[in-house]
């Protein structure tokens, strides 16, 4: 037996089963969304949101409210009526305005420090700031997490956790919360793009609206 021929036999075997496993590596996507129902009070269904206005407050930060122009209330409010268009979206500068000028600026950034914290007792004890509202519902979303990983030639890899909750004015409590789980490898989409997909991912979960069916067999 001739020794010396052996791994020229052997290789164009491994060739051919590299090329085969290669070809069955799944790709990984460059983005990833996970939305899960954190919360849901027994009451809040479809019809709770039905013709009701809900006030759209900015992106929620460690640093404070978020003032990206991709970012804006405006958006986000077109988000929500994207999923429910019997909702009528109000933006956040009338009730800003009027609780600066009843209370001063530093009771409005205390306010929404405690909505970033989830301080919930202390939420509900601002009895004050509620009464500026004047709407039916409150929308309140919080980036909790964020994470940019730098690895290898320069390859970057981003994660992030968001969360998204409807409160009643009235009673001054949560009765829908959403979490989302993002990841995404690269540059693009932007951050801002991310939070506004997680968001939109969070608002696929609102209870749709049925119309109740009144019809009886005969």
């Amino acid at each position: 037996m001739d020794i010396a021929r052996v791994p020229f036999r052997l290789a164009p075997v491994c060739v051919a089963l590299a090329a085969f496993s290669c070809a069955y590596i799944p790709i990984t996507p460059s983005e990833s969304y996970l939305a899960t129902v954190l919360y849901q009070q027994r009451s809040f269904a479809g019809t709770s949101l039905s013709n009701e206005t809900v006030l759209i407050l900015p992106v929620l930060t460690k640093t404070g409210p978020d003032s990206m122009p991709p970012l804006s209330p405006l958006e986000l409010g077109e988000l929500l009526q994207g999923k429910r268009g019997d909702v009528q979206p109000v933006p956040p500068e009338e009730f800003e305005g009027h609780c600066k000028a009843a209370y001063g600026q530093g009771v409005l950034n205390r306010f929404y420090k405690l909505l970033y914290s989830s301080n919930v007792v202390a939420i509900q004890n601002s009895d004050s700031v509620w009464k500026q509202m004047k709407t039916g519902y409150c929308s309140v979303t919080r980036i909790t997490r964020g994470l940019r990983i730098r690895g290898f030639e320069g390859s970057l890899k981003r994660r992030m956790v968001l969360e998204t909750e409807l409160w009643s004015v009235d009673s001054a409590e949560a009765v829908w919360r959403v979490q989302v789980e993002c990841t995404a490898r690269g540059d693009k989409p932007s951050d801002a793009e991310l939070v506004r997909r997680s968001l939109q991912k969070a608002f696929d979960k609102i209870p749709v609206f049925a119309p109740e069916n009144n019809e009886r067999n005969w």
